[in-house]
Formats: structure tokens, sequence, C-alpha cells
């Protein structure tokens, strides 16, 4: 490998493979992040390109790019600006219903079940928290009480407990005694799957006349049509839905101790603030499937610029988080090869993982903590996502954007046109 940072033109050679550079993000990072990311993206594209550095600019040029980056940063915090709306009064009428109605003997329940074979449906973690709050939607129709059974790959517990409405499943509960119910499990997405659509007593406006003492739901299941019968949830990432999680959740005690320690490892305080970015690239252990959410050169190099900026923009001086399922660019961010990220210090593993108990715990810590970490940012950049938007529910952020956001304000298609013999960029303040 050569390089020359001194000259106009800059050259990375690799034995065996292929660099390609994106010029934006090399224009951003240290000499050692260069090589990083070359690296990293040589092993996923395996292009080449070669790379020059600007010359230094005159005053009048500097003056126009700094008037041009205020304007960006303006027109990029304007854009993650987020508004929440008041809570819908559903929620609160439920939670106090839920707390009378488990004290009856003769309490009706709805019980979503990712538990032994009913795990096939579960899926990740956004999943499941979408299908909990189906859940509770549909139990508030049925006027039922709502219990969650999340026991694979390892108790919800140990990450996430009660807040103000306890869905725990209790021995007092006696569920497995119940032999009045009734049991339904689908996916709506998993191709081996015989049936992809909602039962029929929940389509058909039959639910809440059901006489079955226990309703269990084994599913994945996704009402942003609003077809199903009870209160309307919106998008994915609907203000009633983050209202909904806030009612239903908070992080367990170790876990809120885990997030505290890491934020003062990563950032030297708790409570100091920060930007953090998620970026799903599909590429997860143990996860069924490979998949692309966004162009990923295009995606991280849009990232890269779009957490400094706003972290700028809201005069935040700490590093941002960067987390992602890619392992290696992950290792590359966690060896200090890109300036001014830091990411956690383990491997993300999906929930779809089995094996060993250990594993399967880790695998449920290590997720949640970085879902912890996400929701308690100050702005958050994310994947289309079922992580991101668990991540954007728990911490009700004001201040969000997506990578395809980032994408348009940073990566669009742009054409230099390189004097080779003198080494200038014609038309560079339209690239920085």
């Amino acid at each position: 490998m050569v390089l020359k940072n001194g000259g106009v033109k800059v050259r990375l050679y690799f034995t065996g493979m292929r660099c390609f550079a994106n010029l934006r993000l090399l224009s951003l990072t240290n000499l050692l992040g260069r090589c990083a990311i070359c690296v990293w993206l040589s092993l996923n594209y395996v292009q080449s390109v070669d790379m020059y550095v600007s010359p230094k600019m005159s005053a009048r040029d500097s003056r126009d790019l700094r008037t041009e980056d205020f304007l960006r940063r303006e027109q990029l915090y304007n854009a993650s600006v987020r508004i929440l709306h008041k809570c819908s009064s559903w929620i609160n009428e439920y939670a106090e219903f839920h707390k009378e109605a488990i004290k009856s003997e003769s309490v009706k329940f709805m019980l979503y079940s990712c538990s032994g074979t009913s795990s096939r449906y579960c899926a990740g973690v956004g999943d499941r928290m979408r299908a909990m709050m189906e859940t509770v939607k549909l139990a508030k129709h049925s006027q039922r009480a709502v219990l969650f059974q999340w026991d694979f790959p390892a108790a919800l517990e140990i990450a996430l407990q009660p807040n103000l409405l306890d869905w725990r499943v209790k021995p007092k509960y006696e569920l497995d005694k119940i032999t009045d119910r009734l049991d339904l499990g689908w996916s709506t997405w998993m191709p081996w799957n015989e049936s992809q659509r909602d039962p029929p007593v929940l389509r058909d406006g039959t639910l809440a006349s059901q006489e079955e003492r226990l309703i269990s739901l084994s599913t994945n299941i996704d009402d942003r049509k609003g077809g199903l019968p009870g209160p309307k949830l919106g998008s994915l990432e609907s203000s009633d839905r983050s209202c909904l999680f806030q009612t239903l959740f908070q992080p367990s005690d170790i876990l809120q101790e885990q997030i505290s320690s890491l934020r003062k490892e990563l950032f030297g305080s708790k409570d100091a603030p920060y930007v953090a970015a998620h970026l799903r690239m599909g590429m997860f252990e143990g996860e069924m499937k490979t998949i692309e959410r966004f162009r990923q050169v295009d995606g991280l190099t849009a990232v890269i610029s779009c957490a400094r900026d706003l972290a700028t923009s809201l005069g935040i001086t700490a590093s941002v988080l960067l987390l992602t399922d890619n392992y290696m660019l992950r290792e590359h961010v966690s060896a200090g090869m890109f300036t001014g990220f830091v990411t956690t210090p383990y491997p993300a593993i999906h929930v779809q993982m089995t094996g060993a108990t250990d594993v399967t715990k880790l695998a449920m810590l290590t997720s949640f903590l970085d879902l912890g970490m996400l929701a308690e940012s100050r702005c958050l950049i994310g994947s289309d996502s079922g992580f991101t938007r668990v991540a954007r529910l728990w911490g009700r952020h004001n201040c969000t954007l997506n990578v395809e956001q980032c994408i348009a304000f940073y990566a669009a298609p742009r054409i230099h046109h390189v004097n080779r013999s003198q080494g200038d960029w014609r038309g560079h303040k339209a690239f920085f």
C-alpha cells in the first residue's frame, strides 16, 4: 500500500483487492481512517477509483464554503425536527382498566406469546415490539387484560420491566391450566408459513364476542393500514405508539446500569448529550436472511457527514455513536479508525439466534443495550428498520433523520472534472 498525503494526488494500492473510495468520506477522516474505509468498502464492492486531494482554497472560496456549510446545516436541522403529539386518552384508560381487571378471578386474558414452538413467529426485536403493541390494542377492543410471554432467546424481563401496566405472566394466573383457550399463530412475512394473513376472528369483528378465557397470539402482526378492530396506532413511529411503549416498558435495573456505565465510558459522563446513528446493513450474526435497506456506500458516507453536521448544529461536542450490524465496520470504529465516532465494545447479535443459554442471554442484553444507547441519544439517525423504530419509540426523540434523508443531503450524484496536469478541482464548491 502506498500513500501520499502531502501532494495533490493520493493513490491507495492493495494486494489482492482493489479499493473503492468515496471522496467525501475521505475528506472527512484522518489517514488511518481512510485506509480503514477503503479496506471495508473494497471487501464489499471490489471497485477501484483514483483519489485526489483538493489544493488550498482561496480566502473567498473558504468564505463561500462556510456560508454553504451553515445553510446546509440549518436545512439539515430543520429536516430533523419531529413534532410529538399528545397521547390519545385510550392508552391511560386501558392502563387503569388493566390494573383493576387482573384483580378479578374471572378476568379474561389476551396473551402475546414468544415462547417454545411459538417462537418461530417472533422474528426480531422490531417485529416483537410491534406485535405486543398491536396485542394491547386488541385487548382494549375485547376488554381483556394483556400479558406478554417472551422467553426466547431469554426472558424479556432481563432487559425491560413493566412501567405503568404490569404485563408479566405470574404463577397466580395459572395460564397452563386454562383449557378454555384459543391459540393463534401466524407470520405476516415468513415464506414458509401457511397463512400470512390475520385470522378471521380478528378481521371479521367477532373478537370482542369470543368467550374463551384465554386468547393467545404468536405473531409479528402489523396493522399499519388499520384493518383490525380497536384503536388505531397510526404509523410505525407515531406519537401514540411511542406513548404506548412508554406506558408498557422501562429498562430493567441491570440494563439501565449498563447504559449509564457505557455512556460514561464512551462520552466521559452518563449525562453527556450525543448524536447516534444506526446503520442496518443486514449482516447480523444469527440472522435468517440477507437484507439491504439502503445503498450502503452512499449510506455510510452520507451518515458520517450528516451526524457531524447535526452535532455541530446542536452544539454537541461528544463523539458520534455509530451502531451497525456490519462486524468489520464496527471493529474499525471501535479501533478508533473513524475520527469523532465511537461504538459499543461488543458484537451485534440478532435475537433470532439460537444456542447455549449464556450466548442467548448475551444476544438479548447486547441488543437492548444498543437500543437503550440509541434511545438516550439527543438526535438519532436511523435505518428503515424495526430496531431503529423501537429506539425512537423508546426515546421519543424530537430530532430524527433516516439514512435516505442523509443520502439526499450529502450523496446526491455530482460530477467533478479533474485536471490531471494541474491537479485542481473544477467545481469543487459543489462537492464540499
